[in-house]
């Protein structure tokens, strides 16, 4: 089997091992063509499993990095996502138009959200 790079394969050591002993056993080798890694030797599934190792490293320490800014950027008062298009006004016309009766049909779909959110809080 060849791949450009090991990361493209697995990013979790577990898979990889378990992707490298299935390559094993129906007789074939593993070839990464960018960190030159061979598994028809032993040099080469070692230094499989060690860039292995660190792929899966690098993968935690990015998820950990993500996860501790969204919650601190939780506790500064920001929401990830994009930002609504209408203002807050007009979400509160829109509701006021469609309980009251005036307005029947919604002319964007994306409104209704707002009126679902009001109509759901009592």
């Amino acid at each position: 089997m060849v791949v450009w790079k090991l990361d493209r394969l697995s990013r979790s050591l577990k898979d990889l091992l378990t992707i490298l002993e299935k390559i094993e056993i129906a007789g074939a080798t593993f070839l990464s063509l960018t960190e030159s890694i061979d598994t028809s030797a032993p040099a080469g599934r070692l230094m499989m499993q060690i860039v292995g190792s660190f792929a899966e490293f690098k993968r935690a320490t990015l998820r950990e990095r993500t996860k501790n800014g969204l919650d601190a950027a939780r506790k500064e008062g920001r929401v990830g996502g994009r930002r609504p298009k209408l203002t807050k006004q007009q979400q509160d016309e829109i509701v006021s138009l469609v309980t009251s009766g005036k307005k029947q049909a919604l002319m964007r779909p994306g409104c209704f959200k707002y009126i679902r959110l009001q109509l759901v809080v009592f």
